[in-house]
């Protein structure tokens, strides 16, 4: 993952040796082929945010999320791996993990009933 974002990176860099005319298009191939099914739907102003929110390290705030959180996570999530809520999980000290072994980044609309059932007993 880090890698393909690296070469993703070094690739757009590379799209100042264009001419004008042929820059939008190569940018685009780049975002189709390396970009998050999240990211690919953005127009360009989104996109700009969704970056800027993706690309801030919030490490440092989790120790002061004080309340009961529910992490619900898909196992093949490739977008936000599981490390990254085994990391929250641990951090977070009041919080639950549930995983779903066959779900990816849009684990809730994959199993949109079990999420909900979990959510009404986490919260009841």
């Amino acid at each position: 993952r880090s890698f393909n974002i690296f070469k993703y990176k070094f690739l757009k860099k590379l799209s100042i040796f264009l001419p004008k005319r042929r820059r939008a298009n190569y940018l685009n191939k780049l975002i189709m082929k390396y970009g998050s099914s999240d990211y690919k739907e953005l127009n360009n102003f989104e996109r700009q945010t969704f970056s800027n929110i993706v690309n801030k390290n919030l490490k440092k705030l989790i120790k002061y999320i004080y309340c009961p959180t529910l992490l619900i996570w898909g196992e093949k999530d490739t977008s936000t791996p599981l490390k990254d809520a085994l990391y929250m999980n641990k951090r977070i000290k009041d919080s639950a993990l549930i995983t779903f072994k066959k779900g990816t980044h849009f684990v809730y609309l994959e199993y949109p009933f079990n999420i909900l059932k979990i959510i009404l007993n986490f919260f009841i």
